[in-house]
């Protein structure tokens, strides 16, 4: 793995603070970058691990829908980071008021997100956190999934509360981290873009084993959003299955199924609207173009 000196990034200023890293932005090679910055360094088992997921990535590099980690950082106090391309906001941070996005483009985050995920899972590897932070637009309004691999996670474990409402049943109970996992995050942060707010929201006055309870047990609520797309409403159900074979088992078709109604939304009425089939060999899509509203932080 390329591991540069804390004195290649350089003019660093603090961007945001999260549960177990800073994110900074800095100037490297004449580019504006940002790092994630890490509590402690990493050791030689993670950065094996980080160094194989960054390498089954490199070969998707013309997958816009994938922001790929570009090389490790080391700082002089030890800590480690991982440098990657700059972008303008998250979807976090449109989401932060509550308010929802337009039809047209949940579906345009929902289909570049399948697309990531089916094309990383063809190389083997899982995201393990698919959330609306990790889910960025770039320089240029593209939407990007960022954030890939186990190997921090398991690193730099999280407090599961911090992102419980998208977070599987299976993560919470026993910290399996899988492809049907990624699906389930997937389907939340699309309820979330549809509502504005995840499947199971946090409650005033609501304790944690509450919270936790209620992703376990309590049915998902309806998506009751006017004007959505036919069978808009059972694919995010099935990405939020209690059960992870009641889930899609590949992202690639989900991938299509966003894609046909992302088109129809936006007039392009030559793709039937089938949405009932969840096997196949559907190609992965690239992502949509954005419209104003994800284009403007």
């Amino acid at each position: 793995m390329s591991v540069e000196s804390c004195e290649v990034v350089a003019g660093l200023k603090l961007l945001a603070e999260g549960p177990v890293a800073t994110v900074y932005a800095g100037q490297w090679g004449g580019a504006e970058v940002a790092v994630k910055v890490f509590g402690e360094g990493f050791d030689r088992e993670t950065t094996a691990s980080f160094d194989r997921e960054r390498k089954a990535l490199d070969t998707l590099r013309a997958e816009r829908a994938i922001l790929p980690a570009d090389g490790v950082t080391e700082l002089p106090d030890g800590r480690s980071g991982v440098r990657m391309e700059l972008c303008r906001g998250s979807l976090g941070g449109l989401l932060g008021s509550g308010k929802a996005l337009a039809v047209r483009d949940a579906l345009a985050v929902g289909w570049t997100v399948a697309a990531a995920l089916a094309a990383a899972h063809q190389v083997g590897v899982v995201h393990g956190g698919v959330t609306p932070h990790n889910v960025l637009y770039r320089q240029s309004g593209e939407l990007t999934l960022a954030d890939f691999g186990l190997a921090l996670r398991r690193r730099f474990p999280r407090d599961p509360m911090h992102t419980v409402e998208y977070a599987a049943p299976e993560s919470l109970r026993e910290d399996t981290l899988s492809v049907t996992s990624d699906l389930y995050g997937l389907g939340a942060v699309v309820f979330a873009a549809l509502t504005g707010a995840p499947p199971f929201p946090h409650r005033t006055g609501q304790q944690p084993g509450e919270r936790i309870l209620q992703v376990l047990r309590d049915p998902v609520p309806p998506l009751d959003v006017p004007g959505i797309p036919p069978g808009l409403s059972e694919v995010v159900g099935r990405l939020l299955a209690k059960d992870p074979a009641d889930r899609p088992q590949d992202a690639v078709v989900v991938a299509e199924l966003f894609e046909r109604m992302y088109r129809s939304e936006a007039g392009h009425n030559d793709v039937e609207d089938e949405f009932d089939d969840f096997a196949g060999t559907a190609p992965a899509a690239p992502p949509p173009p954005p419209s104003a509203p994800l284009s403007e932080p």
